[in-house]
């Protein structure tokens, strides 16, 4: 498990951990096709967005941080070969001895930065300056801990190295015949007893400052790490209540994931609890919620998944003969997939 403690790390300015500069630019116009990387704003293959011919002019040092500062907006990756760069990127020379190790790990945490900026508002080299601050690990002396960070993610390098997954499901066509699919709204006001799921809120105003460190996730609106923003103790903050597993959580935003856990929920966050009316399994939950997935473009960021919206939700579903949802069917489909077995 590479949960990790952040309780005693402290706080760093970015611009005293590297010297940000901005890309250049001037090496887009009139450039031929090549083998020299150019990093752009983009969110793909590690920010490059093309390959072109050499010029001396303009070409940057390898060993260094790139982040996107327009585009796709705090995009944050490590370079370790030489590069051209346009004007929507912010370079990160370290200040330090940097590694490949030590800078994927500062990538990930710098990336967590990303939610606070947009297209509308930019990343730029002076908002990075004045304003980023990031967590780190320290030593007991209170310095940066590069070796911690560097052993981190060596752990993590050797576990996908060395622990190599088989499944035993042969690759099929996947493709679904939805034709003959029927809808059913998760909640019918009309006669409960037909829903698919009823619909609860957490209750009290549960904030992750009120809670203790321990096992239990505790769930918020984010398209990130199943919902789960921070593990806490069994008592929660001693007001709200615990959520049973084998339930399934739909945020504001309408990012949706199944919870094989017992969970808290925060209330502010407006993360509604899909509890079953029938007998779910993982399979059938990962069918469901994928299905729920394809509703994510009617609730922009003006437009909340609330409970009221959530229970009027209609989604297409297999059935059988009698027109119910055919739960058997979905539960073999995802076991059928490749690595279904391994779920």
């Amino acid at each position: 498990m590479n949960k990790i403690d952040i309780t005693s790390w402290k706080k760093f300015k970015v611009k005293d951990l590297f010297l940000i500069t901005k890309g250049s630019g001037g090496i887009i116009k009139n450039s031929l096709k090549g083998t020299y990387p150019l990093i752009s704003s983009t969110k793909s293959n590690n920010g490059i967005s093309n390959l072109i011919e050499e010029n001396d002019e303009f070409l940057s040092n390898k060993n260094v941080l790139t982040v996107a500062s327009n585009g796709s907006v705090g995009e944050t990756f490590y370079q370790d070969e030489v590069f051209y760069s346009t004007a929507d990127v912010n370079i990160l020379k370290p200040k330090f001895k940097m590694n490949k190790y030590i800078a994927l790990f500062i990538t990930t945490i710098i990336n967590k930065e990303k939610y606070k900026y947009c297209y509308g508002r930019k990343f730029t080299k002076e908002k990075m300056e004045e304003k980023t601050i990031i967590k780190l690990p320290t030593t007991q002396q209170g310095e940066l801990d590069f070796e911690y960070m560097e052993n981190y993610i060596k752990n993590l390098e050797n576990k996908i190295h060395f622990k190599k997954i088989y499944t035993k499901n042969k690759k099929t066509n996947t493709k679904l015949d939805v034709k003959n699919w029927k809808f059913f709204k998760l909640f019918d006001k009309k006669n409960s007893n037909n829903s698919l799921f009823r619909v609860e809120l957490s209750k009290g105003d549960l904030k992750q400052k009120n809670c203790l460190n321990g096992d239990i996730p505790l769930i918020s609106a984010s398209k990130y790490n199943n919902g789960v923003v921070k593990y806490v103790d069994d008592g929660g903050d001693g007001k709200a209540n615990i959520f049973s597993s084998n339930t399934i959580t739909a945020d504001m935003f309408c990012n949706i994931f199944y919870q094989d856990k017992n969970f808290y929920s925060v209330a502010h966050g407006r993360v509604n609890i899909l509890i079953p009316n029938f007998n779910m399994n993982k399979y059938i939950a990962l069918f469901i919620t994928t299905i729920l997935k394809c509703e994510k473009y009617k609730f922009p960021y003006g437009r909340n998944l609330y409970k009221e919206e959530t229970q009027n939700i209609k989604i297409k579903l297999p059935t059988t003969k009698d027109d119910k949802p055919d739960f058997e069917y979905m539960e073999n489909y995802i076991k059928a997939l490749p690595y279904g077995d391994l779920i």
